[in-house]
């Protein structure tokens, strides 16, 4: 199954499976990171289905996600294979980038027999599987207004209002609850917690200290639905804004979830 055929049958599921396409800028940044073109048909997968979605499982989810993996596969492997997945656990996925024609997929088990195999199966393959599951679940997929997508924010700083003042202007952010020490762990990490208010919703705003830490860090959760995501994310503007002020910013991805 090719990927116009792919998107095709998604057009019976369409409001219940989640697709963000890629822009050509941010495919761009992907063959920037790994420093060559990405194979057409991997590209327009990225273009028309992206990199957050439920209907292929397994897959890259964002762009941090790519490396050229110099230090991890065989010696000289690394400029002909990229990272595109992996199988739940420790093992790569891979596709060739030197062989065009070559949609097979390809595992590489990093802390066992360090071998790039085979799994005796495409690309389209995969797309064609996960097809034949929407078909076999659709009593059980979940609605696209019932799923949202759900982070955690990591900023590095001793002060939670560097972060205040980073997003006052404009997302209406102030301070629900001082900080204040709660715990200490067994590792000696210093916790505390507060609230913050981004746009009239309050969570939880964490903090966490330790005395070989250059800086504290600081954490909050946050969610949004689908359709926010793909049409005006809060969650990317907020990272965005973030890191123009400077601040370093780690966003923890736990991808798309039912929203109870």
């Amino acid at each position: 199954m090719d990927i116009e055929s792919f998107i095709n049958n998604l057009s019976g599921f369409k409001d219940k499976v989640t697709i963000s396409p890629l822009s050509e800028l941010e495919v761009n940044e992907i063959e920037q990171i790994l420093e060559r073109k990405l194979p057409i048909y991997y590209r327009d997968f990225l273009l028309q289905v992206g990199l957050k979605q439920d209907v292929v499982w397994g897959l890259n989810d964002r762009i941090n996600d790519f490396d050229p993996l110099e230090d991890f596969l065989p010696e000289g492997e690394s400029k002909r294979f990229f990272r595109f997945g992996n199988n739940g656990g420790e093992d790569y996925w891979l596709l060739r980038n030197d062989d065009p024609t070559d949609k097979t997929i390809y595992e590489f088990d990093y802390y066992c027999d360090f071998e790039i195999k085979s799994l005796n199966k495409t690309f389209n393959d995969l797309l064609n599987e996960s097809i034949q599951n929407l078909r076999e679940n659709q009593d059980q997929l979940a609605s696209n207004s019932d799923k949202v997508w759900a982070v955690q924010f990591s900023i590095d700083t001793n002060d939670e209002w560097d972060i205040i003042k980073s997003l006052r202007t404009e997302f209406n952010c102030e301070i629900a609850n001082e900080v204040i020490y709660t715990e200490t762990s067994p590792a000696k990490v210093v916790c505390s917690e507060g609230k913050i208010k981004i746009q009239s919703i309050e969570v939880p705003l964490k903090k966490q200290e330790y005395e070989g830490w250059e800086t504290a860090s600081f954490y909050f959760d946050w969610k949004e639905s689908v359709a926010d995501m793909n049409e005006n994310s809060l969650i990317k503007r907020i990272e965005e804004k973030l890191k123009q002020s400077g601040l370093k910013v780690a966003l923890i991805d736990y991808g798309i979830m039912d929203k109870n």
